[in-house]
């Protein structure tokens, strides 16, 4: 369960990485 909780923790952490770079494209693209 260690594991579990540690690779959520990790997808988490992507997502909110990915959702950043997205807005950050769309900023890029309203340019």
């Amino acid at each position: 369960t260690d594991g579990k909780r540690s690779r959520t923790s990790y997808t988490r952490y992507q997502t909110l990485e990915l959702e950043k770079e997205f807005h950050f494209n769309r900023y890029l693209t309203r340019r």
